[in-house]
């Protein structure tokens, strides 16, 4: 969070240095620092790429709605008050129908604002010139949204995949032998169970849950950075298919606790379940 707070810093003093000379701050200013937030806004690396390269099309796609209706109608009257919501919803309608999720906020947001803002301007008896020099201010932000995301304090991901993995490699024995300590309790143990340590198992079972899914977004984001084809050769996705499937049968033995016939079962095989357990702890230490 400290890194991001310093790159929007960043950015804004470098936009700052850019346009503080012109004299219309909300035609000339607000456009770039649009363009700039819509990238820095995604805290990945691939993300935030890949969130740049779609909103440079979504800023087009918003503006040339809003300059194609001012031109054609205008913006006297009624029109002044329908062109930017229409506006709006036809780029939010061309991006759901595609499915272009990465211009959605700067086709609806540019395509509006740029309806409401001609009002007032020369841009009334050239909407094309007005739309060029906002589409050029809004993809400066933009571009330099990527560089700061590029080269400062860039994401490493394999580093984040690996940090994950290690704690799932260690919270997967623990979890594992907590339930095989719980089946394997008398009667009299069982009365004296206490709800505390259930509990303890449910937050160690969501905390291996939380790292594989905080994995696998920060995975997907990544297709998108240079040197995801190593992530590619070290075969990731499958690593992550594995703790997926781990993690869900973490889950079905711990909802066995209200089989009866569960906790006798067990019990026959106490010594063969407690070596399956030193074998998953011992392999787990190893690959980690």
């Amino acid at each position: 969070m400290i890194r991001q707070g310093l790159k929007f810093s960043l950015g804004a003093a470098l936009l700052t240095s850019f346009f503080w000379h012109r004299g219309n701050v909300l035609d000339n200013f607000v456009y770039p620092v649009f363009g700039y937030v819509s990238v820095l806004i995604e805290p990945s690396m691939g993300g935030a790429i890949a969130a740049g390269l779609g909103r440079l099309g979504g800023s087009a796609l918003g503006g040339i709605i809003a300059a194609i209706l001012v031109n054609a109608y205008g913006i006297q009257g009624s029109s002044f008050f329908v062109i930017p919501s229409l506006t709006y919803i036809l780029a939010a309608l061309i991006c759901e129908t595609y499915r272009w999720q990465a211009a959605y906020s700067q086709a609806t947001l540019l395509g509006a604002l740029i309806a409401m803002r001609v009002v007032g301007t020369s841009a009334q008896q050239d909407i094309w010139l007005y739309l060029r020099s906002r589409l050029i201010d809004n993809w400066i932000g933009i571009a330099v949204g990527i560089a700061v995301a590029l080269l400062f304090w860039p994401q490493n991901t394999r580093s984040d995949l690996n940090r994950n993995l290690m704690g799932i490699l260690q919270d997967i024995p623990r979890l594992f032998q907590k339930i095989l300590d719980r089946y394997l309790k008398t009667e009299v143990e069982e009365r004296d169970y206490s709800l505390s340590i259930e509990q303890n198992e449910l937050n160690l079972l969501n905390q291996i849950k939380k790292s594989t899914q905080t994995s696998l977004s920060t995975l997907t984001k990544a297709t998108h950075e240079f040197g995801s084809e190593i992530l590619v050769a070290e075969n990731w996705s499958e690593i992550l298919a594995i703790q997926n499937q781990l993690t869900r049968q973490l889950a079905d033995l711990m909802a066995f606790k209200g089989e009866k016939h569960e906790q006798n079962l067990v019990g026959q095989f106490r010594a063969e379940f407690h070596q399956l357990a030193t074998h998953l702890t011992d392999s787990f230490d190893s690959l980690r």
